[in-house]
């Protein structure tokens, strides 16, 4: 389980914008005035493959395929405040917070 965790973990990268702050290791806040955009950059391994932003209630917010390794921005415009986290399939890679 751990090895497949750290595998997968490793096909996104989230980029980090100016003026969020860390509530805990595992979970990212950001701050909608401060970050309009929350930028995932892919790993060449996640080309093809689908993403999701789910709030706690299980919803999907937001999905997409990933076709190339570039940038992905979201709109954090789209997000209401709240909690989600960032998968691929049903693998949780990120739980994060819009305030």
């Amino acid at each position: 389980m751990k090895n497949q965790f750290i595998k997968t973990i490793a096909i996104f990268t989230l980029v980090l914008s100016v003026g969020f702050s860390a509530a805990a290791k595992s979970r990212l806040v950001y701050d909608r005035t401060a970050n309009t955009h929350i930028g995932i950059t892919p790993n060449t391994a996640a080309i093809g493959k689908v993403y999701k932003i789910s709030d706690k209630k299980g919803r999907v917010i937001l999905q997409g395929t990933i076709d190339s390794d570039k940038t992905i921005y979201i709109p954090t415009r789209k997000l209401s405040s709240g909690s989600y986290l960032f998968m691929i399939g049903s693998d949780v890679l990120q739980n994060f917070e819009v305030q």
